[in-house]
């Protein structure tokens, strides 16, 4: 099948041109056009599916977003019921033990510091 084939060509200017080819040449450009074609219909599918999962993924932030905000303001009714001078005695005993240990850390310190020093004083 060796015969002449004419392929149809669109220019910028709208005209058409006509360019002639082998069989084979004419077989690899039909190829290649399908081919073409084939990959812009799985992009434009791939498109579409990447467009649904962000819609998808934009309705999900919606309903994070209002379910955060329907947790802080169920918090903060919680927090607003609670007793207040109970938990701030809690507090402050805890503060106070906790100076304590404090002090009596930094008193066997400073007792330590000091033996040091005497048994410095005492060897040199």
């Amino acid at each position: 099948m060796t015969g002449a084939y004419f392929i149809n060509l669109i220019n910028s200017k709208m005209e058409t041109k006509y360019i002639k080819m082998d069989h084979l040449e004419s077989l690899a450009a039909k190829k290649q056009l399908l081919l073409a074609q084939l990959n812009i219909l799985y992009l434009l599918k791939r498109f579409s599916n990447y467009k649904a999962i962000r819609k998808r993924e934009f309705i999900l932030k919606n309903k994070l977003k209002s379910s955060i905000t329907a947790m802080r303001s169920k918090l903060s009714l919680i927090n607003s019921s609670l007793p207040r001078e109970e938990i701030s005695a809690v507090k402050t005993k805890a503060a106070r033990k906790i100076q304590k240990i404090k002090k009596s850390s930094d008193r066997k310190f400073e007792d330590e510091l000091s033996s040091i020093k005497e048994k410095l004083e005492k060897l040199g």
